[in-house]
């Protein structure tokens, strides 16, 4: 929709300017070039010492440093970036192309194109529509229980998707509530047949206009977004996102509490964001002896601290624009929705169709799989094979083939190829391919990280550090790794301080959990600003949030979320892990002792 208003303003001014260079003489000089251009010139110029030098460690240290500058400049796409491996490696004799190409594709980016194809199939039959308005009907339409139950609903959807994709989807149904309370607020008498309603479709006319998990463009999150239509007008000389009525407070709430329940969940199991996956294949990479982080383990360990989080962010977000100077406002007088509306949004849903029974069925299998896969505390159905036979990737493709082979509509056996599926096809041509390149760039990063030594070098360089206690290092890493990740992407900022908490962790004599685990999970602690995560930047889209309105809740999320993950990390966290302070673990040891 964007594209063509762009497109059209870019031929306008093409016209204006080549009748320009007509009338005027020739510039002579050196052209202009943008900040991305130059850092695309002067980068590897500037870096061809290292990247050149006799010492291979060097020679990686050059290449990473070339990367994160380009992945955080975004001077050609991130992944676009993360092929740098696959040729400079080879060309600068630090690997060979058969030792780099496998990095790829490994078993943990099959885990991930896993969970998006399963979050393409419940977007695809509309369930997470139903499931948000069920949890509405069930916890109540007062404004405080609508805030928790989006946030609950985002929460929950965010741990099994992608948070983006989570946050795009749910992003209407917000819009849909929040002008509810408009429209209920400037007419107390509204009648609900005047709401915008969630129409039902059927199997064959359910191809929404955004993959949930596409790229999201801002142009694009235009469309997905109802008209404001409803509701009190706002003054036409003052932003909605100035608006200080309480009703426009509430909004703001809402936006926020999503977009940071999006990224809270993200981190509860080991398929809801990157950096997760980021961690179990860097693990594995950087420590081949040590006993698996299984998806069930992750799980046990994540999930309470992603609800104590949670919960505390929903008090953060319920106390945002109540607070002024040390004095607390009286609760934000917005009127409540009449539950009846709720019951009529879900009345025109239907009853639960044949496809999303179906996809419902398949997601609660895919969960046991996982689950139950290594669950140690009782041998799971893995234990049938010899280790390492089958991983969680296992368990996902099997659901993943079963979406494509199962009937959309109640099959008639006499016409059964006429059936539409559940997935075809044309739904995994906007999946986000570049993520897996991303996710391989990274694992070979780490890869070249172990294999030149620069790992265990890095670590001696950090005996500095060694005087300062346990929790006081664990809290300063992870605040300077989730102050880094609000300027780039969470992702290869995971992929680059993994292999440095690894090295400085086996240099201090810590079991490399204690640093690693707590990092990863910082990387998803972005709540300060738009660009941090792509939540962040879906609600601010809205046209409902200033920067000064997302930083003012999110700085101090930041810090009692670093401390909250730390605490965790050194009490439950030993338990869950196995871990001892007392003791170095022999698979840690270079070379592993076990």
């Amino acid at each position: 929709m964007g594209l063509d208003v762009v497109a059209e303003g870019h031929a306008t001014t093409r016209v204006s300017e080549d009748a320009d260079l007509i009338q005027q003489p020739q510039r002579t000089g050196f052209p202009k070039l943008s900040k991305s251009s130059w850092t695309l010139i002067a980068c590897p110029i500037l870096l061809s010492p290292l990247m050149f030098s006799s010492n291979v460690q060097l020679r990686v240290m050059g290449v990473t440093a070339l990367m994160a500058i380009w992945w955080a400049t975004e001077a050609i796409p991130l992944p676009a970036t993360a092929l740098l491996p696959l040729f400079l490696f080879p060309l600068l004799v630090i690997s060979s192309a058969k030792q780099v190409a496998p990095n790829y594709c490994k078993d943990t980016s099959m885990l991930f194109l896993g969970g998006f194809i399963v979050a393409a199939a419940i977007e695809k039959v509309g369930l997470h529509t139903r499931i948000a308005l069920k949890v509405l009907n069930v916890v109540g339409t007062t404004p405080d229980r609508i805030l928790g139950g989006f946030m609950m609903v985002c929460w929950s959807l965010s741990m099994w998707m992608s948070n983006t994709a989570t946050c795009v989807m749910m992003t209407p149904i917000i819009e849909t509530i929040i002008q509810s309370v408009e429209a209920a607020d400037a007419d107390p008498g509204c009648s609900p047949t005047n709401l915008r309603r969630v129409e039902a479709k059927t199997p064959s006319e359910r191809h929404s206009e955004h993959n949930p998990v596409a790229q999201i463009e801002l142009h694009d999150l235009e469309e997905s977004i109802p008209d404001r239509t409803l509701g009190p007008p706002a003054d036409p000389g003052v932003l909605l996102c100035d608006q200080n009525t309480d009703i426009h407070k509430f909004g703001r709430q809402l936006c926020l509490g999503s977009a940071y329940a999006c990224s809270v969940g993200g981190f509860a199991t080991l398929t809801g964001t990157g950096p997760n996956i980021v961690f179990s294949g860097q693990f594995s990479t950087l420590f081949p002896k040590a006993p698996e982080v299984s998806f069930g383990i992750w799980l046990v360990f994540a999930m309470p601290l992603s609800f104590a989080v949670l919960v505390i962010t929903f008090f953060m977000v319920r106390f945002h624009g109540r607070i002024s100077g040390c004095k607390l406002m009286p609760r934000l007088d917005v009127p409540t929705i009449s539950p009846h509306e709720v019951r009529n949004l879900l009345r025109d849903l239907g009853p639960v169709r044949w496809d999303e029974a179906t996809v419902l069925i398949c997601f609660g299998c895919l969960v046991v799989l996982w689950i139950f896969r290594q669950p140690e505390v009782f041998p799971g159905w893995g234990s049938v094979y010899d280790k390492n036979q089958v991983s969680d990737s296992t368990a996902v493709m099997i659901i993943c083939v079963l979406l494509f082979l199962l009937p959309a509509e109640r099959p008639r056996f006499a016409d059964y190829n006429a059936i539409p599926k559940i997935l075809n096809w044309e739904d995994m041509k906007k999946l986000p391919w570049g993520i897996l390149l991303l996710l391989g760039g990274g694992f070979a990063l780490a890869d070249a990280f172990k294999s030149s030594g620069l790992s265990e070098s890095i670590g001696d360089k950090l005996n500095v550090l060694q005087p300062l206690p346990l929790p006081l290092l664990m809290i300063c890493l992870c605040a300077c790794i989730t102050m880094a990740t609000e300027l780039t992407s969470n992702i290869s900022t995971c992929t680059i301080m993994l292999p440095v908490l690894s090295a400085l962790a086996q240099t201090l004599r810590f079991n490399p959990l204690l640093l690693m685990i707590p990092g990863t999970i910082s990387c998803s602690l972005a709540f300060m600003l738009p660009v941090a995560t792509p939540p962040n930047a879906i609600v601010f889209a809205t046209g409902r949030l200033k920067v000064s309105h997302m930083a003012s809740a999110g700085v101090i999320l930041n810090f009692i979320g670093v401390v909250i993950i730390a605490l965790t990390m050194l009490t439950y966290g030993l338990v869950v892990f196995g871990i001892d302070l007392s003791s170095f673990p022999c698979w840690a040891e270079e070379p592993p002792k076990c």
